[in-house]
């Protein structure tokens, strides 16, 4: 009975205790030196300070930049990670390097510049998708994307002017593209000085 007393007493306490803060409701308790809250809101905070960030480590944590749906991570006051509705990305400081994963339902057109290397699919196209590659130039030479038919549409991936897409023994012609439409088929294509993008691994077929 004692703890169905005390347990009654934090409950009342959670709910009749609310602080603002950033213009937020904040309900909150603690149990036996344990927090509850049955509905948290903090500010949307920002890389140096994040909104729900650690009390031993406050520049690292979680924000948000006031877009719905998007939430990113801090590592001591810098961007790490942020996850968005239709990609998500990954960033090392230490390689310079951000992992991007898109899915592409009408055209996509990614950066190496901005990205380094990502994974792009199909998922949620009714129609065909189509992904245009970045022109290849001795700043991005090495960039890698893989490519994912998870949906059965025509998966379209288009080379820049005067660049080929080269599969095994087979190249395209400049500016050509290769596709594929059945779930599962997969290609991941690294940029080589000459320039075209060749294929380092391949899975089920693309057609040229």
């Amino acid at each position: 009975m004692r703890q169905v007393r005390v347990l009654l007493v934090g409950l009342f306490v959670a709910v009749a205790l609310a602080v603002t803060l950033h213009a937020q409701s904040y309900i909150w308790s603690s149990i036996n030196g344990v927090p509850y809250a049955p509905a948290v809101r903090v500010g949307n905070g920002a890389e140096t300070m994040p909104g729900f960030a650690f009390a031993h480590d406050p520049d690292t944590g979680f924000y948000s930049d006031n877009r719905s749906g998007w939430v990113r991570v801090a590592s001591n006051g810098v961007e790490v990670a942020r996850f968005e509705p239709t990609q998500s990305s990954i960033y090392n400081p230490f390689i310079v390097q951000r992992f991007m994963s898109v899915a592409v339902t009408t055209t996509y057109s990614p950066s190496c510049g901005s990205t380094g290397s990502g994974v792009f699919t199909n998922y949620g196209d009714s129609d065909g998708a189509s992904v245009t590659l970045p022109s290849i130039n001795t700043t991005n030479e090495g960039c890698e994307f893989t490519f994912m038919v998870v949906a059965n549409q025509t998966f379209t991936i288009t080379a820049a002017s005067g660049q080929g897409i080269r599969i095994a023994g087979t190249q395209s012609a400049d500016g050509a593209s290769i596709s594929a439409n059945t779930v599962g088929n997969a290609v991941t294509l690294v940029a080589i000085s000459g320039p075209d993008w060749y294929a380092k691994s391949v899975v089920g077929t693309w057609t040229f």
